[in-house]
């Protein structure tokens, strides 16, 4: 404990420093103009500078933290620069400021990211990035085609001088001013974001968006925003850009210059945001300090993105995971209450005398020609646990995929607490109460063991982006209590020592437990287990064996697939047996053990050897 208590206090001092730090660097890039050190075209790159550490902050959101791969991301650059030329030139004889055309030039990249991404999200890797190089040509085209409207190839020229809220932007100075404050802005965004719920969820998509589903997540909306997010900042900067070059035409927004941002971003490293603001500096600023060498210098920057790929694979400065601290005083006790504790069945249900909990009726799945599970019908009752067991191929994990939701059944139905819900998604049956677990854990490695506890927290306060960014007391509250509840499961299943590790790190056994505590961290009402004891030595079993037997103490009900039958015979009040996709017994452990079709159909019968297997299975039962 003193050792927790040690890292706990150099992580707080370490975000008392943090902030100082940013300050710091905030207050000296504003007085390099003044300083003398930089001549007007030294200032000029410096405003370039800030226009590509801008796109990559921005990009950094839809590839760094979600990861999705964008190879069209410039096009949302190039929405906001010609909208801007538009409506601040002759063209339409419009001539309005930029504080105006800002804010719209966002809303209307934004408005494509959401247009673009909507139908295209569900693709994933190498396709998406192939869409989105798609819809990144597909605007250079129109802007090079659409010779009444962008001017063609030869654009368009002639913009008004710009201003903003009422000051004339004249000078090199004047835009460096301007961009940083928009870098510093949308820098603090994103460093709230990434330590709130919307930062985890993204986080965690990247890791593994299955496993983000299965904690309640709702990958397709968080995808989206963050393909808003990322557009929108594109369209304010192109705004900029186009009103200090005071002209733009379709060659400032090839391929090229995504492939430059992007790679600026993983230069720097991915979901960092220091690292991506350092990333866009170095590719800036290395080309031009080699111009002398002319075509050359660009030899020389592939050569050193190969050596970082190859040296620092992570980025020059990758993500840190961080000690998330509970805080010293308990939080609210009524936001607290919100956020851990959902409506539990009555009492009479608890002891039997209501509904099933879950019930599966004539539940059929096929894959093809094959059918992996026939007319299972499963009624669990409130409360205890429950075993699932059968022999390899009998479709047990096929029917825990359809109860959790990420399969959905080809007949039948499945209710739960009343409710029909074999038609919802994942995400919204991890809301109705029920959560599970996988047989290789699936954890996000990148993230701490406290970050993928809380990546399942829900309820409580709203804590959305807007609240995030601006860190509104609600938002506050919510993130404390989150911290509070997550501490308290890691500590539950004997893993608070490990809140800082980073998952990855951590031993098979050590990943199980915590990957159990973040399924509780959803506040389910129907925990399903998936082999939970699959790589574990007995004394690990020992222990799951006892964690088990503790977590219907919290009100939740417990499914558990398992093939060590000593861990199910010795913890489970009642087991199913499925043979072949059909339920073949359900009863105690006493009536499943002592039943031959059980014996037969698990091990198989009709020679000496199967009946030596029987015996040693009955002794191992009865132990």
């Amino acid at each position: 404990m003193s050792a927790l208590r040690a890292a706990r206090a150099t992580a707080a001092r370490a975000g008392r420093v943090e902030p100082l730090g940013w300050a710091l660097a905030l207050v000296l890039l504003a007085l390099l103009p003044s300083s003398g050190l930089l001549n007007q075209g030294d200032l000029q790159i410096a405003v370039n500078v800030e226009l590509y550490m801008l796109l990559a902050l921005g990009l950094n959101i839809v590839v760094g933290y979600a990861g999705l791969l964008d190879l069209g991301y410039i096009a949302f650059y190039a929405i906001g620069a010609y909208l801007f030329a538009l409506l601040a030139s002759p063209k339409l004889g419009l001539h309005l400021p930029l504080a105006l055309i800002m804010p719209a030039a966002a809303l209307l990249a934004g408005a494509f990211g959401i247009s673009f991404g909507a139908p295209t999200l569900r693709l994933r890797g190498d396709y998406l990035a192939i869409v989105t190089l798609g819809f990144g040509e597909i605007v250079q085209i129109v802007a090079n085609n659409a010779t009444g409207l962008t001017g063609g190839p030869q654009g368009i020229y002639g913009l008004d001088e710009a201003s903003f809220l009422g000051v004339p932007l004249t000078t090199t100075n004047d835009f460096f001013y301007l961009l940083l404050a928009m870098c510093a802005l949308v820098a603090l965004a994103q460093l709230r974001l990434q330590r709130s719920r919307v930062g985890r969820s993204w986080e965690a998509i990247r890791e593994d968006e299955d496993a983000a589903r299965s904690v309640g997540i709702d990958t397709t909306r968080m995808k989206l925003l963050a393909f808003l997010l990322g557009a929108t900042v594109a369209g304010a900067t192109g705004t900029v850009f186009a009103a200090q070059e005071a002209f733009i035409s379709p060659v400032s927004f090839s391929l090229d210059q995504s492939i430059l941002v992007l790679a600026m971003v993983v230069l720097g490293g991915m979901g960092s945001v220091p690292g991506v603001m350092l990333g866009a500096a170095i590719l800036v600023l290395i080309p031009e300090l080699l111009r002398p060498l002319a075509a050359d210098r660009f030899v020389i920057v592939g050569a050193v993105m190969v050596a970082m790929a190859i040296l620092r694979p992570q980025g020059l400065v990758p993500r840190r995971v961080r000690m998330r601290q509970q805080p010293d005083a308990p939080p609210d006790r009524a936001v607290a209450g919100a956020l851990l504790v959902r409506d539990r069945p009555p009492a009479a249900a608890v002891a039997g005398g209501g509904a099933p909990l879950l019930a599966c009726e004539g539940v059929t799945r096929t894959f093809g020609g094959v059918t992996a599970v026939r007319d299972a019908t499963l009624a669990i009752p409130h409360g205890g646990l429950h075993g699932l067991i059968g022999p390899n191929g009998a479709g047990k994990s096929t029917l825990f995929h359809l109860i959790a939701g990420s399969l959905r059944p080809t007949a039948g139905r499945i209710s739960f607490q009343g409710e029909r819900v074999d038609a919802l998604p994942e995400a919204r049956r991890v809301a109705a109460g029920i959560a599970r677990t996988f047989q290789d854990t699936r954890l996000f490695p990148r993230l701490s063991a406290l970050e993928n506890v809380l990546t399942g927290t829900r309820g409580g306060e709203p804590s959305g982006p807007l609240a995030a960014v601006l860190g509104t007391p609600g938002h506050h509250r919510y993130e404390r209590a989150a911290q509070h509840r997550a501490h308290e499961l890691l500590a539950f299943v004997g893993a608070d020592r490990l809140a800082a590790r980073p998952a990855g790190d951590l031993s098979y056994g050590d990943q199980r437990r915590v990957a159990i505590a973040r399924a509780l961290a959803t506040d389910p009402v129907l925990l399903l287990l998936d082999e939970p004891a699959a790589g574990l030595n007995s004394a690990e079993t020992a222990t799951l064996a006892e964690l088990l037997a503790r977590i219907p103490q919290l009100g939740v009900t417990l499914l558990l697939i398992e093939h060590d039958m000593e861990l199910v015979m010795g913890t489970c009040e009642r087991v199913t047996v499925l043979e072949q996709g059909h339920p073949l017994l359900s009863g105690t452990p006493d009536q499943v053990r002592a039943d031959e079709r059980v014996l037969d159909a698990y091990l198989g019968g009709g020679d000496a050897r199967a009946s030596r297997r029987q015996q040693r299975l009955r002794a191992a039962a009865g132990r």
